[in-house]
């Protein structure tokens, strides 16, 4: 991929931007996706500048806000890029998790100090909680895969970016904040079907929700808890990320 692919404005828009906000540095959000990023840059007030940047100021801190698609090589290359475009910068992956814990309610977040993968690879981000989370290359979606992964692991929650961004941040020696929302329990049992509903880039497929509604009516209800739990979930992640901003605007 070459630099700036993973971005949705190009460089240049993106360095005048930068350009503009460069005292202070600004602090980059990213997201794998839309839904997971819409309810940060609404409660931040952020302004659209396109299907998937947002930019705006958070207690006085320029803060400029990218998707960057799912899985581990997508986030890996938007901080490799972040880095590269907006040197000194704050860079921040924040998104869902799911639970394997069965402490973990809907809207618990979770900034830990490492994350590791699954052959327990582990790096160190900048996070001050003890509990710990792992990157997978797929869904974990019944609670038997949560708990063996659990038990394999002893993490508490499991992603897609996290590890691949770490990584990335580590090679580069450069600081990533990780924040993630439950937004799936351990007891819970994700549908085959909600794969189908995001795109590749992190925009949500329309096609993809019409094709499930159509194929399986009976899938709406499914839908309908989905939504209600990715509400609770990105509340409680919007509320966080812009109280840690205002906390680093302070120091």
């Amino acid at each position: 991929m070459r630099l700036g692919e993973s971005w949705d404005t190009p460089p240049p828009e993106v360095l005048k931007i930068h350009m503009a906000t460069t005292n202070p540095s600004p602090i980059i959000l990213l997201t794998a996706t839309v839904v997971e990023m819409l309810p940060l840059v609404k409660q931040m007030q952020l302004k659209k500048q396109s299907p998937l940047s947002w930019q705006g100021q958070v207690a006085g801190i320029p803060v400029i806000a990218q998707v960057t698609g799912m899985g581990a090589q997508r986030a890996a290359q938007a901080v490799r890029e972040a880095a590269q475009l907006f040197a000194q910068s704050r860079i921040v992956y924040a998104g869902f998790a799911g639970a394997l814990d069965r402490s973990l309610d809907l809207g618990s977040i979770i900034s830990p100090a490492a994350i590791f993968n699954e052959d327990k690879l582990t790096i160190d981000v900048d996070g001050q909680m003890t509990q710990s989370i792992v990157s997978v290359d797929k869904i974990i979606s019944t609670p038997q895969l949560k708990t063996q992964l659990a038990h394999a692991t002893g993490a508490v929650a499991v992603d897609m970016e996290s590890y691949g961004a770490a990584a990335a941040a580590k090679q580069l020696g450069i600081t990533l904040t990780i924040i993630r929302s439950i937004s799936d329990t351990a007891e819970q049992t994700l549908p085959t079907w909600s794969a189908h509903c995001i795109k590749a880039n992190g925009q949500t497929s329309l096609r993809g929700v019409l094709w499930t509604l159509l194929s399986g009516p009976w899938r709406i209800s499914e839908m309908l808890l989905m939504q209600k739990q990715a509400k609770i979930a990105s509340e409680s992640l919007a509320y966080f990320v812009e109280g840690k901003m205002g906390q680093w605007a302070l120091n």
